[in-house]
Parts: C-alpha cells; sequence; structure tokens
C-alpha cells in the first residue's frame, strides 16, 4: 500500500532579495482544523445554553413581579383592595408597585367613603319621603276636619236664607 503524503509550500519573497519557504503536511493542518472546528462547535453550544440560561433567569427577575402587578391590577379592578404589590426594587418597576399600593389605597378610601355617604343619603330619603307622607296626611285630615264644619255652617247658612224667603205668619 502506497501511502502519498501530501505537503503544503508557503513562500514569501522579502525586498531585501531574501526567499523564505515553510513547508508542512497537509494532514496535520486538517486534523488541527477538525479539532478547532469541533472546539468552537462546542464553546459555542456551552455560550448557547448558558446564554439562555441566564436569559431565563434574569426574564424571571422582570416577569415575576408584573405577573404580581397585574394580579393586584385585575383585583382592584373587581373593587379588592386587599392585594398589596410587595416588590422591594428600586428601578421603575418598584416605582410602578408602590403607585399601584397607593392607588389601592385611594380607592378603598374613596370607595368606604362613598358607601357611607350613600347609606346617609339612602336614610335621608327615607326620612324625606316619611315627613312627605305626613305632610300629605295632614293636609288631607286638616280638609277633612276643616270641610266638615263649612258643610255645617253651609246647610245652616243655606236653611236660615231658606226661613228668610218664607213669609212670616
Amino acid at each position: 500500500m502506497v501511502m502519498w503524503i501530501q505537503y503544503i509550500l508557503y513562500g514569501k519573497d522579502f525586498s531585501n532579495g531574501y526567499h523564505i519557504e515553510i513547508t508542512s503536511q497537509k494532514d496535520v493542518i486538517q486534523e488541527n482544523a477538525s479539532i478547532a472546528t469541533r472546539v468552537t462547535t462546542i464553546i459555542a453550544v456551552v455560550a448557547l445554553v448558558l446564554a439562555l440560561l441566564y436569559i431565563s433567569i434574569y426574564s424571571k427577575r422582570f416577569t415575576k413581579p408584573i405577573i404580581k402587578i397585574t394580579d393586584a391590577a385585575n383585583k382592584m379592578s373587581n373593587l379588592d383592595f386587599t392585594e398589596k404589590c410587595e416588590i422591594d426594587r428600586n428601578d421603575e418597576i418598584g416605582v410602578l408597585a408602590e403607585s399601584i399600593n397607593k392607588l389601592s389605597t385611594s380607592l378603598d378610601t374613596a370607595l368606604t367613603e362613598l358607601q357611607t355617604t350613600n347609606k346617609q343619603l339612602v336614610s335621608d330619603i327615607k326620612k324625606e319621603r316619611k315627613l312627605e307622607k305626613m305632610r300629605q296626611d295632614f293636609v288631607s285630615s286638616a280638609s277633612h276636619e276643616l270641610k266638615t264644619p263649612l258643610t255645617s255652617m253651609k246647610v245652616l247658612a243655606d236653611s236660615l236664607l231658606m226661613q228668610e224667603d218664607v213669609p212670616v205668619e
């Protein structure tokens, strides 16, 4: 079996007239290139896996507080102000959580005051209706009571007038 060894020849001419040539076996270069390709591929895959892991962990740092804020906002939309955003951060997400908590407290206070005022208003309306009914009953009774003596006086007056028209004998 005949084995051919291939060589790669590198040459360079210099300006001072010298010439240099370097030879290398092609199989050695190809083997080193193959190893470099495998190492680069492995490093790229490991770097990609590490990057995905880092992205996953880092994205949870942002999404977890946003999910808490969303839950609190959804409960607020159903008039449940018990949920608070307990996020201990100093960035924009922390400021947003603090604003949501203040809004929740303000809305709870306003709703409580509105409910108290509404109860008072309902009570006042009931009292007003009762007073109106009493006024109507009083006017009706007073009118009836005044009509009875007036009717009696009218009948008496009519009878007196009729007696005057009758010739006295």
